[in-house]
């Protein structure tokens, strides 16, 4: 399991209340914490074995600042079968394993997006994310040799915010 120390914790938490929310940044910490009960505080357990139940908090290093006091960090819960199913998408297609602690990588690059909803069983429309990973050593700057430097890149404007330079847009 990666568990990065960082220097501070983030206050603030990525919200999804409206498809098209997005959050992109570089991971900063992973790390599995409690999952509890939203309006008790108490810890949750398994239904069937009694066990407490964990959830996965990425913290991302985003350009998003609230003033002064706010480094721009925010914490990514993925502590939803859709959130899951999301990051196990892009963790696959980034060629890492798709176990959340083990896959994500301080220094990569996350997008994670609420897309739209569909019809569940339980009548409550359910989200459906989307997400895109790329490993540190794509995601960070990289120093070019010569021949590399003298290829203009060409810098794609995403409606993430995303501080990377690439030849192709985003596969979706």
């Amino acid at each position: 399991m990666a568990n990065y120390i960082s220097t501070s914790s983030p206050k603030l938490f990525a919200r999804f209340a409206n498809p098209g929310d997005s959050i992109a940044g570089y991971v900063d910490d992973v790390q599995e914490v409690p999952d509890l009960d939203y309006e008790t505080r108490v810890q949750k357990k398994d239904k069937k074995s009694g066990e407490p139940l964990c959830k996965t908090r990425i913290t991302l290093a985003t350009d998003q600042s609230n003033g002064e006091g706010d480094d721009g960090r925010r914490n990514l819960d993925i502590d939803s079968y859709g959130k899951g199913r999301a990051m196990g998408d892009a963790l696959k297609a980034a060629g890492v394993s798709v176990n959340v602690e083990e896959g994500l990588e301080r220094g990569g690059f996350l997008k994670f997006a609420f897309a739209r909803t569909r019809p569940s069983k339980s009548g409550y429309p359910a989200k459906v994310y989307i997400a895109e990973y790329t490993k540190p050593a794509k995601a960070m700057p990289q120093q070019q040799s010569t021949e590399q430097a003298a290829a203009p890149r060409q810098v794609i404007p995403q409606a993430w915010g995303s501080p990377q330079q690439t030849n192709a847009p985003a596969p979706w």
